[in-house]
């Protein structure tokens, strides 16, 4: 998948792609630990945003069935993987990423719930913007803002 926007290009990461792929799992190691890597591997789908002049994405975003923290939900399809470099930040990145990378995925991958663990206040307050429900806490987690779903009557068209 390959879609371009003015300035700046969105489009699939492969695992062929290792380099990108540990570049990746070193921003998320300080949430995710040493297993970064192994889970962007497994993940079903997995998008960059690129600007011209950059080799590496300046924004990744990814689609797995295993993003929860225990064996609940496993199957489903996870928004997960989110990270943009800091000096990116405030440019509409992830909403970039979820309406260019993961929600053309999900609309054409039918029969799975939709879900994600949001990890700061931010990241709440664009998915309930978007229709997203918080569908359970996670007590004894690390995970403060609990278990999010986007029914798939409330995919975009």
């Amino acid at each position: 998948m390959r879609v371009k926007l003015g300035f700046l290009e969105v489009r699939t990461i492969g695992t062929e792609d290792k380099e990108t792929l540990a570049r990746w799992a070193e921003k998320l190691r300080p949430q995710w630990g040493d297993n970064a890597l192994d889970q962007l591997m497994c993940a079903e789908h997995r998008i960059g945003a690129y600007l011209p002049d950059e080799k590496y994405p300046v924004g990744f975003a990814g689609i797995t069935p295993d993003g929860g923290p225990n064996d609940l939900d496993r199957g489903a399809m996870w928004f997960d993987f989110l990270y943009v470099e800091p000096r990116h930040r405030g440019r509409r990145l992830q909403e970039v990423l979820y309406d260019h990378g993961q929600i053309p995925y999900a609309k054409g991958h039918s029969g799975r719930r939709i879900l994600r663990i949001p990890l700061s206040p931010a990241v709440v307050k664009f998915s309930t913007a978007r229709g997203w429900k918080k569908v359970r806490d996670l007590p004894d987690t690390s995970y403060i803002n609990g278990v999010y779903e986007l029914p798939r009557d409330r995919l975009p068209a």
